[in-house]
């Protein structure tokens, strides 16, 4: 099973069937984050930081870093510093209210282990012939985190034909 297979069936949504692309182009996202209960954040470094960083993270495609809920989840990792430690102390919820995650996102919020709010839903579509892609850090992060190598993020999750 490749990646964006098994992070689409880790992503618990509700299914919808969808035609590919909406003619819309910009769509938004909120990333709530929250520190597990009993999370103990790592202790500070020069590049590590130690500040609570729960709230909503808005995402939205105009801002060019992928879809959404790639650009949320982007903003938050960031403010965390890309940090392992930090991201895993928090608990992850995205909420996509106006259209349904693209199987690109949620093959990366299931390999991620971000949870969906209620009524959110995900299609196996791809939102038309938009260029999909996130952010060059995000994909840092992403095959660090997965223990991949870019180039299979790419191909598997992205579709790019590398």
């Amino acid at each position: 099973m490749g990646l964006r297979s098994s992070g689409y069936k880790l992503f618990i949504a509700e299914e919808v069937v969808t035609t590919a692309g909406d003619g819309k182009g910009v769509c938004g996202a909120t990333l709530t984050v929250a520190l597990r209960d009993g999370a103990v954040l790592p202790p500070a470094s020069p590049s590590v930081v130690t500040a609570d960083l729960s709230g909503a993270y808005s995402g939205n495609t105009k801002n060019k870093r992928g879809h959404a809920e790639i650009d949320a989840l982007y903003q938050f990792f960031k403010a965390a510093g890309w940090s392992d430690a930090v991201i895993g102390s928090y608990d992850l919820e995205i909420d996509c209210p106006a259209k349904p995650c693209c199987v690109r996102c949620s093959a990366i919020l299931g390999l991620l282990g971000v949870s969906a709010a209620p009524n959110q839903r995900k299609t196996t579509g791809t939102m038309g012939k938009t260029a999909y892609g996130a952010h060059p850090d995000f994909t840092k992060y992403l095959a660090r985190r997965l223990y991949e190598k870019e180039t299979k993020i790419r191909v598997e999750i992205y579709g790019w034909a590398c």
